[in-house]
């Protein structure tokens, strides 16, 4: 044998050899890449899935939230009702009295008071901080001045009753046109009832300080 055939030979035996560790290589290496490929994919889908999670809480977490604060709005928008209704009649009935358009009558007198504090614990529980205050300052004067009208006196303020009242109107305004999720319908007719109790009570003390001046006229005549 010549050394070219040889040199064939060991030719001949290294090439399979060569080709199949390229061959190994190769898939080793498209099984590297396609696995990189793979979890870069999955990282991607991951992410994607965490940020529309993320966003489900959070729309999940507004709704909640909305939720909540319409139950609140609206516990407040009924407890002021109950409270000013009431209220609107005490300040019409002591204004009257007090004018000479009629007696204090104790059993009106006292069951308005009782519709006022039990409405009164109701704002206490659910309403904002200056209306509490507010309304309790409210129940207080009112208090005073009944009592002093049915011991035939006269309080000494009582006829700023109506202008206490007309304040805690436009308190309530101010508060469920700031901040009570309700249809306009609903804040319209609150807003309606509410201003003709104020208007009721001004025109009642307007007239009681028309004659009061009458009577200061009459006297220095």
């Amino acid at each position: 044998m010549t050394l070219y055939d040889m040199a064939q030979a060991q030719v001949s035996v290294w090439v399979p050899i060569v080709v199949a560790l390229l061959g190994i290589a190769g898939v080793v290496a498209g099984q590297i890449v396609s696995a990189w490929r793979e979890d870069r994919r999955w990282q991607r889908e991951r992410t994607r899935e965490d940020l529309r999670w993320q966003r489900e809480q959070e729309r999940e977490a507004r709704r909640l939230e909305a939720e909540d604060r319409s139950h609140w709005r609206d516990q407040r928008l009924g407890a002021y009702t109950a409270f000013m209704d009431p209220a609107k009649r005490w300040v019409v009935l002591m204004s009257d009295a007090e004018s000479g358009e009629g007696g204090l009558q104790p059993e009106i007198a006292a069951s308005l008071e009782e519709e006022v504090r039990t409405a009164l614990a109701s704002v206490l529980l659910v309403g904002s901080s200056e209306l509490q205050y507010q309304c309790e300052e409210f129940y207080e004067r009112c208090h005073v001045a009944s009592r002093l009208l049915l011991q035939g006196e006269v309080p000494a303020g009582a006829g700023h009753l109506a202008d206490a009242y007309t304040d805690l109107v436009h308190l309530v305004r101010a508060e469920l046109g700031s901040t009570a999720y309700q249809s306009q319908l609903q804040v319209g007719l609150l807003e309606l009832s509410l201003g003709a109790a104020a208007d009721s009570a001004a025109r009642k003390e307007a007239a009681r300080k028309a004659r009061m001046r009458e009577r200061s006229h009459s006297g220095d005549k």
